[in-house]
């Protein structure tokens, strides 16, 4: 089954079962498939899905450049405010940013942020829920 296809029924298949409207975002990372996944619920007159990978180029680039770099996932209010005064206003800046300069004032994390947008996956997805503790005394 194709992404789009698989992303649809998804979609349909959560709004019969819980009656909700959810929109579906699907990137070569996490973090590209969560900002593609906000596109989507900007556009409530679209199919609800998008698929990243399946854009041309220039679509990409049209994308990133018209969300502000406080939309990327991980990057909180403190950082879009220093990443501003840098001269980084949104997340195609971001994306085209020197990942080493950025870990070396901000850390790994950013670094990992900025890979992610290029589209290299470096977060891992959560697939299964994590087990619950118990503290027997």
């Amino acid at each position: 089954m194709n992404p789009i296809a698989y992303g649809q029924a998804m979609r349909q298949r959560v709004a019969r079962w819980l009656g909700l409207p959810v929109c579906v975002g699907i990137g070569a990372s996490k973090t590209l498939a969560k900002l593609v996944n906000h596109v989507a619920k900007q556009d409530p007159t679209g199919p609800g899905v998008y698929d990243f990978g399946a854009q041309a180029p220039a679509i990409h680039d049209a994308q990133l450049a018209a969300l502000d770099i406080g939309a990327v996932w991980g990057i909180g209010p403190r950082w879009a405010a220093q990443l501003h005064q840098r001269g980084l206003h949104t997340a195609r800046d971001l994306r085209d940013a020197d990942p080493k300069t950025l870990r070396q004032a901000f850390g790994v994390v950013l670094e990992r942020i900025v890979w992610e947008l290029r589209g290299v996956a470096c977060l891992p997805l959560d697939t299964l829920p994590t087990p619950k503790q118990q503290i027997i005394a």
